[in-house]
């Protein structure tokens, strides 16, 4: 394919973004078929219903959660992304933002048929939060109260600027209670939930049925389809052959190397995302010695921003497919502060900051050394299995090579590499290379950087302290009118730009496909076809009118074919058998 081509894709995508995820709503739901089965395709399946790390901190285990049970209100579609309703349809604040009262839809039903009240919220308020999956100020709760059976007030610890619990599961009390002191222990086999689809089918690991739930209340959506069957594969090669034979009907998060092998193929339509993941390079400020030292001088820090090429990141990484940042606010928000420094690459300017800040190599080795002659020698540590990182890591190591700074990488398995990056204290690494999600709802991710002392405790990226940071983050936590807080989160960005307690990096583009030839309504947004946060296309795509399938069961590219194969076989002697027994069976 020439590169033309491909700038051309990329190009139209992005212009068609905001009119596909504004216009997939059909203007009437008279005209609109009802019925089908939705196959994904994924790279990963959660092993576990329970709530843990799977269900609540994966990507698939929140889509999960917001397909299953109902949260408080729901993070609208791009490009506006307004929190809309969902089980309780509308709340109330009072001026200071601490307390919420919250009023659930009258006739919401779990899916065993039980009613959703009060007694449900005030239960999941009290009791899931503990887990400390979500620790965020709109779970942070002083007082539950239940005013009458489909009303809540929830009194905050601090002001909150978006309703309580949008982002929590609300479990039914009747179902949990047992459990409630600590509810991982329940095994939650049959994941019973109140939202618009319920569990039918589940092999861990492998593949998930969702039905459609007849009765869901569809306060804010509801689904036009019938099913999601959701499969793992094992391989981007596997996924994307099942999407051209049709097994399943869309793929999210592909490389860019495979989706656009794609376009051209019948049926099948290739987008390209903004993308919502952010790289950056953090540090560790807990770093004991002189190595400690040098990481705390903002001197080196800036000459590392500067000596690192993100433009070969994007060209060697992500094949063009990336876009540079200087902040961790996505640039289409309003909240994003365009003024910031832009560290742009110069080896020249970081060789000379070095310079001035003492750091010289005097013995002719390439390395610099600190003015008490430790050379100025660091590690980075990257989950082996996070090969785009590694590559990342690797060309931060040949730039910072050009100033004189050696890097040494080391791979380590994902479960160790999570034990140290939150724990700085106990981590044998002076840098590592990190990509989050934030979302539109991004203001956690500045939290990472809060100090241990001013809420960032037990979430802390890399030890980093400062008291002007923190006293900002949390005054616009506590602020609610919209141009204050604004003014508050460009000033927090501009301290994280002056003072780079992490550098940002790039910000890859998603790409997805969906096949054309039995659903329309596709929608996708900053996240592509889908996210941890974003699942409106599960209620925007619908079947093409006059459009009839059969209904397909969950299928996997290895031996399940064999076993369909050998149970056909086995129906047909068994038959035979049969036949021959009771004398029905002619020769010809």
């Amino acid at each position: 394919m020439k590169e033309g081509t491909l700038l051309s894709i990329f190009v139209v995508s992005l212009l068609l973004l905001p009119m596909i995820a504004t216009s997939f709503a059909p203007s009437s739901a008279e005209e609109i078929p009802i019925g089908g089965t939705l196959r994904v395709g994924y790279y990963h399946m959660v092993q576990s219903l329970t709530v843990g790390v799977d269900m609540c901190w994966t990507n698939m285990g929140c889509l999960l959660n917001l397909l299953i049970y109902d949260q408080t209100a729901a993070m609208g579609p791009y490009p506006k992304f307004e929190y809309v309703p969902r089980l309780c349809y509308k709340w109330e604040h009072s001026p200071d933002g601490r307390v919420w009262t919250m009023y659930l839809t009258h006739n919401a039903t779990w899916h065993d048929g039980m009613p959703v009240t009060a007694d449900d919220l005030v239960f999941t308020a009290k009791y899931l939060p503990r887990l400390g999956w979500w620790n965020e100020t709109d779970t942070n709760f002083v007082k539950v109260e239940k005013v009458d059976n489909y009303t809540v007030r929830l009194t905050l610890r601090r002001a909150c600027a978006k309703p309580p619990m949008y982002w929590v599961p609300t479990l039914p009390k009747h179902i949990w209670w047992p459990y409630r002191y600590n509810l991982t222990y329940y095994p939650n086999t049959d994941a019973i939930g109140s939202g618009p689809f319920m569990l039918e089918d589940f092999k861990p690991g492998e593949y998930i049925v969702l039905k459609r739930y007849e009765n869901y209340h569809g306060t804010g959506r509801k689904t036009y389809l019938d099913r999601v069957i959701i499969i793992a594969y094992g391989t981007e090669e596997a996924e994307i052959m099942a999407l051209k034979r049709g097994d399943i009907d869309m793929a999210d998060d592909l490389t860019p190397a495979a989706a656009l092998a794609l376009n051209g193929t019948k049926d099948i339509e290739v987008i390209v995302a903004p993308g919502d993941g952010v790289y950056w390079l953090s540090f560790n400020f807990m770093t004991p010695g002189t190595l400690g030292d040098v990481i705390r001088d903002i001197n080196f820090r800036r000459a590392v921003a500067y000596a690192i090429n993100k433009t070969k990141i994007i060209e060697t990484v992500y094949l063009g497919y990336a876009t540079p940042i200087d902040s961790l606010v996505y640039a289409e928000l309003p909240e994003y502060n365009p003024n910031l420094p832009k560290y742009e690459c110069d080896p020249e300017k970081a060789m000379e900051i070095l310079n001035e800040a003492g750091y010289i190599d005097r013995d002719g080795d390439g390395i610099r050394e600190a003015p008490d002659g430790t050379p100025l020698r660091f590690k980075i540590g990257i989950p082996q299995q996070w090969t785009l990182t590694l590559k990342t890591a690797q060309i931060i190591k040949d730039d910072l090579a050009e100033i004189g700074v050696k890097i040494d990488i080391e791979a380590i398995d994902e479960s160790t590499w999570w034990s140290y990056a939150f724990c700085p204290a106990k981590s044998p690494y002076q840098m590592l290379v990190y990509e989050e999600i934030p979302s539109p709802d991004f203001t956690w991710v500045y939290q990472m950087f809060c100090s241990m002392e001013a809420g960032g405790a037990g979430n802390n990226m890399g030890g980093y302290s400062n008291k002007e940071y923190d006293r900002i983050f949390w005054e616009q936590e506590d602020t609610l009118d919209p141009e204050k807080k604004k003014q508050l989160l460009w000033r927090l960005q501009e301290i994280f730009a002056e003072d780079l307690p992490a550098i940002p990096l790039v910000r890859p583009n998603i790409f997805g496909a969906y096949r054309t030839d039995k659903f329309e309504g596709w929608y996708y947004g900053l996240n592509g076809i889908w996210g941890y946060y974003d699942d409106w296309v599960f209620y925007s795509v619908h079947l093409k009118p006059g459009v009839v399938e059969e209904q397909p069961r969950p299928t996997k590219p290895t031996n399940y074919y064999w076993w369909i194969i050998g149970g056909a076989v086995a129906a047909v002697a068994a038959t035979i058998v049969f036949l021959l027994v009771r004398g029905r069976f002619i020769k010809t």
